[in-house]
């Protein structure tokens, strides 16, 4: 593993680690926050999506709770959670902080030692992870 890179997780958390940082808005006739785009944004893919999209790097990465049953990111039994993996190294997931209430943070180095732990209970195996659209 190498350092961890803090100012690439501070700038990744100040661009898309929150609702606001995102600039979801709720919508009353919708009744439903909704991300920049129109796109719902209590859904992890339209979120992981958005942000690949912003961030111009990276891919929608996910997994089925079934093939990863030790993942406590995917909000309910038999669901599945889609994140964004930006630079084949961070985690960008601001659904599992403003949605899914599962952790405190919404970025994650996976070269961070510090950040290990955390990355497996909510993310399980990486080997059950895929691309979006494989």
């Amino acid at each position: 593993m190498t350092a961890p890179s803090p100012s690439r997780v501070a700038e990744l958390e100040a661009r898309y680690g929150s609702d606001e940082a995102l600039g979801v808005e709720w919508n009353d006739e919708e009744g439903r926050s909704l991300l920049p785009n129109g796109e719902s944004a209590v859904i992890c893919s339209f979120c992981a999506a958005y942000i690949v999209r912003l961030d111009g790097t990276g891919k929608v990465v996910g997994f089925h709770d079934g093939v990863n049953p030790t993942a406590h990111a995917a909000g309910y039994p038999g669901g599945a959670h889609d994140f964004a993996l930006i630079d084949d190294r961070y985690i960008v997931d601001p659904w599992v902080k403003e949605t899914g209430c599962a952790s405190k943070r919404a970025v994650f180095d996976l070269q961070d030692l510090g950040d290990v732990e955390e990355i497996r209970w909510l993310y399980g195996d990486a080997g059950a992870w895929e691309e979006a659209g494989s």
